[in-house]
Formats: structure tokens, sequence, C-alpha cells
């Protein structure tokens, strides 16, 4: 993202009281959780995205509602493995209580 850009969504997040403390990052391909944190923060900047079409008449990034909704289902879904994998690995010696603690909690989220 240009620097004018960068400026911009600022701009308009104080314009909007939108406080979102994290920082805009790009997927990596080749690791599933950055999708799931370029979603988290993506998601919060929503209103702001819409309006870069204001200061570039050329910007067709835009999302409709239908993407935004397939995002928002996208990162529900990952930010059930997310949680989980975050609980195994923050253990130094996980053991298998609680790997398998939060393997029916994923088993329970995906039959919903």
């Amino acid at each position: 993202i240009s620097k004018l850009y960068v400026k911009f969504l600022i701009e308009q997040c104080i314009m909007s009281r939108l406080l979102v403390k994290k920082i805009l990052c790009l997927d990596v391909s080749t690791k599933w959780n950055s999708t799931f944190l370029m979603l988290d923060v993506a998601l919060q900047y929503k209103e702001v995205f819409g309006r870069f079409q204001e200061l570039d008449c050329h910007y067709c990034l835009t999302l409709n509602k239908d993407e935004w909704k397939k995002a928002t289902i996208i990162y529900s879904s990952l930010k059930i493995f997310y949680d989980a994998i975050n609980v195994i690995y923050i253990v130094k010696y996980p053991t298998s209580n609680i790997f398998f603690k939060e393997f029916c909690e994923i088993k329970m989220e995906i039959e919903k």
C-alpha cells in the first residue's frame, strides 16, 4: 500500500472513530495463519476500505457485500484452528489432554 493510501486510511479511521491497533499485513501463500491475520485486520478496516475509490477513481479492489460475507466466513473457520494452535503451542510440553480438548473443540465447531 502506498504512503498516500496509508495516510488516507488513517484519516478515514479517525473520521469514523475507528480504533484499530493492528497494522495491515499481506497474505503469505505458504502460511495459512497469515491469511487469518490478514483477514483479522482487514475485517476491522472493512468500513474504511470502501472509501478508497474516493481517493483514487481507478481503485477497483473494493469488495462487495457477498465477498465481505465470504471473508467473514473464512475468518471464522480459520479462527477455530488459530485459537487451537495457540493453546497447543503456548505450552512448552503439550500433553495429549490439551491436544484432545482442542481437537474436540475443532470437531464440534466444524459439525455446527
